[in-house]
């Protein structure tokens, strides 16, 4: 009889738990410890890994765990750690996770074993970062709110003023997002506001719009979008902002006053003719912009009085011609349409605009000596920039000018659309929400509204007596470079002078 015979023998095994016990016994492994009725194949197996690793399986070979307890106290074995402190059956796998985590990364989260295993993990992972959420943990607060709470610490940011036990983790992580980029997260920070709510406020700040035209929590967020979006394109909201209209229908009134923007190059040819006296029509076209005075016949002998009427019966009360009126009344006038009034075009408000106060571009080109030479040493790879300077300034959108038909209706200007605001590192915006000043010393640039001011080195030269160059940033040699050095950056690497059988690693460019 062979062994496995007599294992399905002696006892009734499903043939899942057959398979565990065959393939202990072609390791060469003594089955018995894990070949009982009491144990599923899923225990089974972790069992039988402990012992093909030579772990002390006695820790866990009992029922009273599940199997994914019994793999984090083989995983804790096989890492050398400490299982005893939290081998214990009433404590939940996923627990024991974040246990054996913190133990493997020098931490002891024992103490903290009643709190949830989401909790655990916040704490665990605030540990490593080495910020302190144990006062967020004593008030109550949850694991999605501790995960945006411990994001927020970790990069620095004031969250204490903003925080409430209402708001969700979610909702944190919008008002954290708004700190990072500089913007006045007071105007949505509030309970009232779903996350929804508050990231389409944000984004409008984030684009200057007017947020206060939408800021109302009775709006949905699909409202507040279709607002923000036409403030965006520099719309006249007030056409369908009402509380009455669905998203959907603002969503169509919005994209018909995209499409059909009143402009001073739109002027429609079709004209309306008015009610006129025998001697004379008054026409004007269809967008009331144009108002014409045409003779009929030898007409002749006008009165005034009689042409202010007939203007008036048509409503026609804008740019008025009257020096075209005097002709016709003097009788010095041609028989065709003469423009006797004429409406005033709606002006566009101009798109608002940055000012920046450094060379966007630098041109990284050799310099061309008078004898005709090219100085290749002295090529300007960075423009560079100190703390405090200032590097930027906001010009806002303006709101454009409204128009006027002869008959006194007023046709609103588009507003000028506003730019985003500046996004990256190494700046700050100060309160005026438009200037923008370096907070470093460094390398400065800006592409696609990102603007950057980088760790910049700059050294004279670089030998033996200086030593190598390891640096978080870029380096900048005015100098040489002599032989048997080397220079490693994480970005850009810029050498004036030469290079002589040198180490140079860049996690950017390399120019000499």
């Amino acid at each position: 009889m062979g062994k496995i015979e007599k294992w399905t023998k002696m006892q009734e095994f499903t043939q899942d738990k057959i398979a565990e016990i065959e393939a202990g016994l072609k390791a060469g492994l003594d089955v018995s410890v894990y070949a009982k009725k009491e144990f599923l194949s899923i225990q089974m197996r972790q069992i039988r890994l402990g012992m093909r690793q030579g772990l002390a399986i006695e820790k866990y070979a009992t029922p009273e765990y599940d199997w994914f307890q019994m793999e984090e106290i083989r995983n804790g074995l096989a890492e050398g750690i400490n299982v005893e402190a939290y081998a214990y059956p009433e404590l939940s796998y996923d627990k024991m996770h974040q246990i054996r985590l913190g133990l493997k990364e020098g931490m002891d989260l024992t103490p903290f074993c009643k709190l949830g295993s989401g909790i655990l993990r916040e704490l665990r992972l605030s540990l490593l970062a080495k910020v302190n959420i144990i006062p967020y943990i004593k008030a109550g607060y949850g694991t999605e709110q501790l995960e945006a709470i411990r994001g927020a610490l970790e990069k620095g940011l004031d969250i204490d003023p903003y925080l409430q036990k209402e708001l969700r983790g979610i909702s944190i992580q919008e008002i954290c997002t708004g700190l990072e980029e500089g913007l006045d997260v007071s105007i949505y920070a509030k309970t009232e506001y779903y996350w929804q709510q508050m990231r389409e406020i944000r984004l409008g700040l984030e684009n200057m719009a007017d947020v206060e035209q939408y800021c109302n929590p009775f709006y949905s967020w699909q409202q507040m979008q279709e607002i923000r979006l036409g403030l965006e394109e520099g719309l006249d909201v007030s056409y369908y902002k009402s509380l009455m209209y669905t998203p959907r229908e603002m969503q169509k009134r919005r994209l018909y006053l995209k499409e059909h923007p009143i402009s001073v190059h739109e002027k429609k040819t079709e004209y309306q003719e008015t009610d006129s006296p025998d001697n004379f029509v008054i026409s004007m076209s269809m967008d009331e912009m144009e108002a014409y005075l045409e003779l009929k016949g030898n007409s002749s002998g006008i009165e005034r009085m009689e042409i202010m009427k007939a203007l008036h019966r048509q409503g026609i009360c804008y740019g008025i011609d009257y020096e075209v009126i005097e002709e016709v009344v003097r009788g010095n006038c041609f028989r065709k349409p003469m423009l006797i009034a004429s409406g005033m075009p709606p002006e566009d408000g101009k798109d608002g605009w940055y000012e920046f106060f450094f060379r966007t571009q630098v041109a990284r080109t050799p310099k061309e000596l008078e004898d005709g030479n090219v100085d290749y040493r002295n090529i300007e790879w960075f423009e560079t920039v100190e703390a405090g300077q200032k590097l930027a300034y906001y010009h806002s959108a303006t709101q454009g000018k409204k128009g006027t038909t002869v008959t006194g209706r007023q046709i609103p200007a588009r507003k000028g659309r506003e730019q985003s605001i500046l996004t990256g590192i190494g700046f700050r915006r100060l309160e005026d929400r438009r200037t923008y000043i370096a907070s470093k010393k460094g390398i400065v640039t800006i592409q696609n509204l990102r603007l950057e001011v980088s760790d910049l080195l700059v050294v004279n030269d670089v030998n033996l007596a200086t030593g190598n160059i390891e640096f978080d940033g870029s380096v900048c040699v005015k100098g040489n470079v002599s032989s048997g050095t080397r220079i490693k950056a994480t970005r850009d690497i810029a050498i004036e002078g030469y290079v002589e059988a040198a180490e140079i690693i860049s996690g950017g460019n390399v120019a000499f």
